[in-house]
Order: structure tokens, then C-alpha cells, then sequence
């Protein structure tokens, strides 16, 4: 049966679903058929799930955007691709909670397609770079929904390291995020020199006073700002093929 027509339709509707403050007017059997098993579970006769037996569900932290797409995928329509990658990231976390495979592949190969696009840039200058940063920024926001964000996230880090450092806003956030919950983001200036059998080490410090960073310096303070700051921070850094983590 071709659904499209009823989509968002009160033709039918036995339920309705809510997000951000909208309503789609749905239908059970058409969610129940979707392929979905979060949707079968929810829906079947038999559901321990109180939302089975009301006639409004909200999807709390949802995005209308990412639940239009959901609900336009599962009543057939094609998936349009977002303008804004954020959109198709948002896509790809909705389809996965909501067991949509097909549709979380689709978002998935969007996203991949933007960070390509990325990747063939040989450098990047304001206010490309300021794109790139943006775009690793949710990449690692988003590496909990699996390694396919991490992936993505290190390659464009050991791509575009050293054009990103140029960056105060991209030093800062190494200030905020140089943590182990982001075992990715690591600072190193990528001299694409490395050899699959060789490892090169090195030491980026930190100034706390103009946020600047030095590679493998003996000095204590900051050449770059004028009260000579401390560098208060210290990473041991080391990469392989481009690959960057944590020593």
C-alpha cells in the first residue's frame, strides 16, 4: 500500500505523535508495519509500553526535524538530503533509536559525503577551516551513536591539524575537550612524513594566558604573548599514518 497519502493526514489517524511542540497525525498500522522493531514493540497488542494504549506519544528529545524525516520514511517518501550536516547527524541519531536501518545508512552516507568533501581540501583557510572545525566539533559531539563518527572525526583531525591550530577557537576547545572522553582529539602538527613503520612522537604545550601552542619547546614561558605566560598544559602526542592518539 502506498502510504504517502496519508501522511500527516487525519484520514484514519489513530494516533498522534508530538515533538517540539508539533503533532503529526499518524496511523498505528502504518507505524506498526514499518519495519521498525521499536515501533512493533511499542504498537502491538500485547505492549507493556504505556504509550501503546494512548493516543498522543511525545518524542521528548527530538528534533521536529529529525522526526519529520522519520515519519516521512516510514510513510515511503525518499530522503532529501540536508542543506546543514547537523540535520542529517540529527537524521542518522533518530533513525537509530527509532530501529530504522535504511534510513540510518542513507543518513550515515550523508554525513560521509560532507566529510569527503572535506578531506579533499589539500588546505584550509578562514573561514573554511572555521567550517572544518564545526564539522569535527560534531563529530565528536556525536561519536557515542558509534565508531563510524570516530573514524570520520580522526581522519579529518589528522588531515587538517595543523591548519586548524590556527584557530584560537580551535586551540581553546583542545584547552576544554584535551580529555579522554574525545580520544580523538588530540593536538599534532601533521608533517605527512610517516611511514606505516614509524611512530613520531611529540610534545604540545599549552599557554594559559594567550592560548597558544608550541611543539616540542624547552622553554617554560610564552614567546608569543607579551607577560610571557606559563604554559599550563602538556600533551604527549603520537601519530602514525596519520592516525593520532594519546601516549
Amino acid at each position: 500500500m502506498d502510504a504517502r497519502g496519508f501522511f500527516d493526514n487525519d484520514t484514519f489517524s489513530d494516533i498522534i505523535i508530538k515533538t517540539d511542540g508539533r503533532e503529526f497525525k499518524c496511523h498505528k498500522m502504518v507505524l506498526y508495519n514499518s519495519g521498525s522493531d521499536y515501533f512493533k514493540a511499542l504498537l502491538k497488542p500485547d505492549s507493556a509500553f504505556a504509550e501503546a494504549q494512548q493516543s498522543t506519544i511525545e518524542f521528548k528529545e527530538d528534533s521536529y526535524y529529525a522526526v519529520n524525516v522519520v515519519l516521512r520514511h516510514i510513510y515511503g517518501f525518499e530522503y532529501g538530503v540536508s542543506d546543514d550536516v547537523e540535520g542529517d547527524i540529527a537524521v542518522y541519531a533518530a533513525a537509530q533509536k527509532y530501529m530504522l536501518p535504511e534510513l540510518q545508512a542513507k543518513a550515515l552516507a550523508a554525513v560521509q559525503k560532507t566529510v569527503a568533501v572535506a578531506l579533499d581540501l589539500p588546505t584550509v583557510t578562514d573561514p573554511d577551516a572555521r567550517l572544518v572545525f564545526r564539522l569535527l566539533e560534531l563529530l565528536v559531539e556525536n561519536k557515542h551513536h558509534g565508531d563510524a563518527f570516530t573514524n570520520m572525526a580522526d581522519e579529518l583531525l589528522a588531515k587538517h591539524t595543523a591548519s586548524l591550530m590556527k584557530l584560537y577557537a580551535f586551540r581553546a576547545w583542545l584547552e576544554e575537550e584535551g580529555n579522554p572522553g574525545l580520544d580523538i582529539v588530540v593536538a599534532s602538527i601533521n608533517t605527512g612524513k610517516q611511514t606505516k613503520s614509524h611512530k613520531t612522537q611529540h610534545s604540545i604545550r599549552v599557554c594559559g594566558s594567550c592560548m597558544k601552542m608550541v611543539v616540542d619547546a624547552p622553554i617554560r614561558h610564552c614567546v608569543n604573548c607579551a607577560i610571557g605566560g606559563r604554559f599550563v598544559s602538556s600533551y604527549c602526542v603520537e601519530y602514525e599514518l596519520g592516525k593520532l592518539s594519546l601516549v
